[in-house]
């Protein structure tokens, strides 16, 4: 048997170095949360945006709802969602491009720029209607979306400096309609009065006595006038009287758009009937995929960044659903800012909103998957935990022993506790010898 005899100082000296470094890795982790804990007041992203639901078909209504409810507070901060159309068909052929865009549309910018309001309004109304039925013969493409707006952003300003008040709100809404929140060219909106028409018509309900009554056999989204105003089946109240622009759009179904009179005191009737794209199969799959990697990864799927491009928008936030989580993500195309936050209990309809409310800007949500500091150890299932079991909200981890970090933590808080003791026998004339022994 050998005998080493180690010297107290050795032990002592080490003992403190491993208890040191521990005490110095809970203290950095301690500054990280207190920095998490400060909470920075939520603020609209810049640009446009645009939601995306994710959920069984018959929570898809109740989700849609939901996800406006909890939007709105964007919406007071003049945040802009746009419509859900793709503009990326091919251009129309170019002859027929160049006859519209050519004669009645330059020809109408031209006339209104010479103040020739009844003659601009008359080329600019046949441009108007010549790029709509390009749109519905060859689909909708980015120059022909630009056009259109135009077209009816100076039809509109004509119309008002010919004192048709009416008619110019129509074509104001329909401009909107075609692209929310597009420039307005500064041609055609040099006067004050011209720009306060334009936000009138705009203008989301809520000072109006009528009223729109929505019917429609599959859900969707709605714009009025351009403006993300809910999802269909819906009464929409507070309404003013006069010609509004409805649309009713859904991803993988065909946008359904409809010119609709309200009268004064009254109410109107807009009944849908949507029917699914030819590409359906296509957008079913891409939201599969993208529901599949929302419930087992963190980071943001490059389908959605993709998606992003395609549809011309910003921002893109998921509202995602199942009998068992809920969760809400955020996406900004253009910095790659990716939040998502998830709240893995019941989210059946009537419990989504006490489930999730307010969810969106909390800026310390219940668990979020995207953010270094969320708490590591707290779990909803096995799925969760790197190693381990899920056991009572906490990850339990099946390794053994002494390859645990905190075993080895508490050794080093036992051993420094002796290593103190040790000087103090160090300073003992009569010592204990500390023997380690082998065979």
């Amino acid at each position: 048997m050998k005998r080493i005899i180690l010297p107290f100082i050795v032990v002592f000296l080490s003992c403190f170095c491993l208890h040191g470094t521990a005490m110095a890795q809970k203290g950095s982790d301690g500054g990280d949360e207190e920095g998490a804990g400060q909470k920075p007041k939520p603020k609209v992203s810049p640009g446009s945006h645009m939601v995306i639901i994710l959920a069984p078909e018959e929570y898809w209504k109740d989700l849609a709802k939901f996800s406006y409810k909890t939007l709105k507070s964007l919406m007071g901060q003049d945040a802009v969602f746009a419509l859900q159309i793709n503009d990326s068909a091919e251009d129309p052929p170019a002859d027929e491009y160049k006859a519209i865009n050519g004669k009645p549309y330059k020809k109408g910018v031209a006339l209104f720029k010479e103040q020739e309001y009844p003659s601009a309004i008359k080329q600019l109304a046949a441009a108007a209607t010549g790029f709509d039925a390009l749109i519905a013969k060859y689909g909708l493409s980015y120059p022909l979306r630009r056009r259109v707006v135009l077209s009816y952003m100076y039809l509109g300003a004509a119309q008002m400096l010919d004192a048709q008040t009416e008619e110019a709100k129509t074509s104001f809404r329909l401009a909107n309609n075609w692209f929310t929140n597009y420039p307005l060219p500064k041609a055609a909106f040099e006067d004050e009065t011209t720009r306060n028409l334009f936000n009138e018509a705009i203008e989301r309900p809520g000072r109006g006595s009528s009223s729109i009554i929505i019917n429609s056999t599959v859900p969707g989204h709605l714009y009025l006038n351009g403006l993300w105003v809910g999802a269909a089946p819906k009464n929409i109240e507070k309404v003013s009287a006069g010609t509004h622009i409805l649309t009713w759009a859904r991803l993988g179904y065909k946008p359904i758009t409809v010119k609709l009179v309200v009268p004064e005191n009254d109410k109107a009737v807009a009944d849908f009937t949507p029917v699914p794209t030819a590409d359906k199969k296509d957008v079913d799959a891409f939201l599969a995929g993208l529901d599949a990697h929302l419930r087992q990864k963190p980071n943001v799927p490059s389908s959605l960044a993709d998606f992003a491009v395609r549809m011309r928008v910003d921002n893109l936030i998921v509202f995602r659903t199942t009998a068992n989580d809920s969760e809400i993500s955020w996406f900004n195309s253009k910095s790659g800012g990716w939040q998502k936050r998830v709240r893995r209990q019941a989210a059946v309809p009537g419990s989504i909103a006490t489930q999730i409310e307010g969810l969106l800007f909390q800026p310390t949500p219940v668990l979020d998957l995207g953010s270094a500091a969320a708490d590591k150890n707290k779990c909803f299932s096995d799925s969760d935990c790197k190693d381990g079991r899920c056991v009572g909200g906490s990850c339990q981890s099946s390794a053994p022993l002494i390859k645990q970090w905190w075993f080895w933590t508490a050794v080093g808080v036992g051993v420094a506790a002796l290593g103190t003791g040790t000087f103090f026998l160090i300073q003992m004339q009569n010592r204990p010898i500390l023997e380690i022994t082998s065979p």
